[in-house]
């Protein structure tokens, strides 16, 4: 099965809810862009708490090209609020897997992709800061054409 988030270009639309650290949740939505180059593969991505009002956080990915038969690769990404993320993307079966740390002390978090089919795919996560649950969401991204 080939993935097709991450792995080929392509513009995705999502969809869904975030929660809070209590559990209460927003509905969500935003978009994301994969671009690639020899040196980096880009994900810049948005994401809209749809609440009164908007609350809006962009992320952009730097992404070590997965070479030859690897199944994984790193990603950095420079966040305003939890400073510099490092993370590992791997590949398994029909799910793409990450986890990172932030260079502030305490954050770190995961996120599952799995694919439903090429052009859909549901994205389950949480950040955590030391042992407390800081948010979760569960989007579903489709791909656009």
């Amino acid at each position: 099965m080939r993935h097709t988030f991450l792995l080929e270009e392509g513009r995705w639309k999502a969809a869904g809810r975030y929660f809070d650290e209590t559990g209460r949740a927003t509905e969500a939505e935003g978009e994301t862009r994969i671009i690639h180059s020899d040196a980096v593969w880009i994900n810049e991505g948005v994401m809209r708490l749809l609440k009164d009002p908007v609350v809006e956080a962009a992320n952009r990915y730097e992404i070590a090209p997965i070479a030859g038969d690897a199944d994984f690769t790193t990603w950095t990404s420079a966040n305003v609020a939890l400073g510099t993320l490092r993370g590992q993307f791997v590949l398994v079966r029909d799910a793409i897997l990450s986890s990172y740390e932030s260079s502030k002390a305490g954050y770190r978090g995961v996120e599952t992709l799995l694919r439903q089919s090429g052009d859909r795919y549901i994205a389950r996560g949480a950040l955590f800061k030391s042992n407390v649950k800081i948010s979760s969401w569960a989007m579903t991204l489709t791909r656009q054409t």
